[in-house]
């Protein structure tokens, strides 16, 4: 395989839907990709994202000795295998736009805010397109509606840290390791979320390790029937 040597590439990417192609983002990049000397038919590349130029320039992103995100990785041309992996990300707008569809539309519903101390992007014949972000500090909103003609309820979670995992070929969300402020409360929290819609089906294990409850119970516990009759029956207060 040749060296690939890449200065002031600009790179396109777009979604495709019902046929038409829409441009989602681009950026200009400087990197290189080189064969793995154990695996010949294997990449290896370390890419720079230049930072955008200033609104009065009229030049390339960046500078001599500018830097933006850098990412690397591999790429397995006969196996059909990529992996990409980049470090300290803002959850910012920019982010947003280069997201695919999927992961959009829950970072809207979600509401994201905060820093993503690892995102990782890799595909393979068998799993399709899979994301991975480790949270740091992240802040969040999850609805829920105990009842379906009950109201909705809104979590807010606050300095949230963990995995998320994005299927995107066969959609999923998957949190692992998640913990952070949720009602008031430290929480732990483990589940998966078969889909990406408001609608899709999920399983949540949610932990307060050391809560201290008082008699006035948040008023999300008491909008579920069956944790309404258990915390009326058994009225637990104190520190746990």
């Amino acid at each position: 395989l040749p060296v690939i040597i890449l200065r002031e590439a600009r790179v396109e990417w777009a979604e495709a839907s019902d046929g038409k192609i829409t441009p989602s983002g681009a950026a200009v990049i400087d990197g290189q990709l080189a064969p793995d000397p154990a695996a010949p038919a294997m990449y290896r590349f370390a890419m720079n994202q230049r930072p955008p130029a200033p609104a009065d320039s009229a030049g390339p992103p960046g500078g001599p000795g500018s830097r933006g995100v850098s990412v690397t990785g591999t790429w397995d041309v006969a196996a059909n295998r990529f992996s990409a992996v980049t470090t300290n990300i803002p959850l910012s707008a920019q982010l947003h736009r280069s997201m695919p569809r999927q992961v959009r539309q829950w970072w809207d519903e979600h509401k994201l805010a905060g820093v993503l101390s690892q995102f990782r992007l890799n595909f393979d014949p068998e799993d399709g397109l899979v994301l991975g972000a480790d949270l740091d500090r992240v802040s969040m909103v999850q609805t829920v509606q105990p009842q379906p003609a009950g109201p909705v309820h809104t979590i807010n979670f606050r300095n949230v840290r963990g995995t998320l995992t994005f299927g995107i070929t066969r959609p999923f969300v998957r949190a692992s390791g998640l913990r952070g402020q949720i009602l008031g409360y430290a929480f732990q929290a483990e589940g998966e979320f078969r889909g990406v819609s408001a609608e899709s089906p999920f399983e949540l294990l949610i932990r307060f390790p050391n809560a201290n409850v008082t008699s006035d119970y948040p008023p999300l516990f008491m909008a579920f029937p069956v944790a309404q009759d258990l915390l009326q029956r058994i009225r637990p207060e104190g520190h746990f």
